[in-house]
């Protein structure tokens, strides 16, 4: 056999060879797209760190540089919340209102009124336990450090003043949420517990009373629904 004849025939090897891979990837390529088609329903609804949801939340705000006859005062509020894949990216919208009693300069007490609007990014460093399917693991990958910032507007209760005042504040916390039920088939109730620390420093109108750093603590039941559609993808 000439060299142009085995030439040709090494060339036709190749070409078999390459047609033989092609046809393979373009088989497994349509048995994947059948497969996600089959399975899209069911994994539009599974849980997998993945959500949009709105919360409802009480609790409790104490000041934290407050002189000894100062007490907490309840807070009330609402969230909405969106989370991405494993919760990569999750943040939340507030509007809160608290109330409690201070004191002044004088050692009289005011009665200080809260409202706040703020922007609050959870970051969850247990977050591949979403990818476990039961409710302990959820807990787990819902273990969250924050850090937030939002308007403040402050509102003093005192003999002479009658004023609203607004200043800008930042806060740190840490909290979880407990998956209540069977949250994996399109939506679920969760409870939150969580804590933070705020950093407010306020005209308040009231001599004396400009610091409003505060602790506060938690407890939220929100509705999550699990189908966000640009953050899902087929369970292992």
């Amino acid at each position: 056999m000439t060299h142009k004849g085995t030439w040709a025939r090494r060339r036709c090897q190749r070409a078999a060879w390459l047609a033989t891979i092609s046809a393979a990837v373009l088989l497994a390529l349509g048995a994947g797209r059948q497969a996600h088609a089959a399975a899209d329903e069911d994994d539009a609804s599974l849980y997998f760190g993945a959500f949009w949801g709105v919360a409802v939340h009480t609790g409790l705000v104490l000041r934290a540089d407050g002189g000894p006859d100062e007490a907490p005062g309840p807070l009330l509020g609402v969230s909405a919340r969106l989370a991405t894949l494993l919760s990569l990216l999750d943040a939340e919208l507030s509007l809160r209102t608290a109330r409690y009693g201070a004191r002044d300069r004088a050692g009289s007490e005011v009665d200080v009124a809260r409202y706040s609007v703020a922007l609050d990014v959870h970051l969850h460093p247990l977050f591949m336990a979403h990818l476990q399917n039961d409710n302990f693991a959820f807990w787990r990958g819902a273990l969250y450090v924050s850090i937030g910032a939002g308007l403040e507007v402050l509102s003093s209760d005192a003999p002479g003043i009658d004023e609203l005042h607004a200043a800008f504040g930042w806060h740190l916390g840490a909290g979880t949420d407990i998956p209540l039920g069977d949250v994996t088939h399109g939506w679920g109730l969760w409870l939150g517990l969580s804590y933070r620390y705020g950093f407010l420093g306020a005209d308040s109108g009231v001599p004396g009373l400009g610091d409003f750093d505060e602790h506060t603590v938690l407890v939220s039941l929100g509705y999550r629904n699990n189908d966000i559609r640009f953050a899902r993808f087929p369970r292992p």
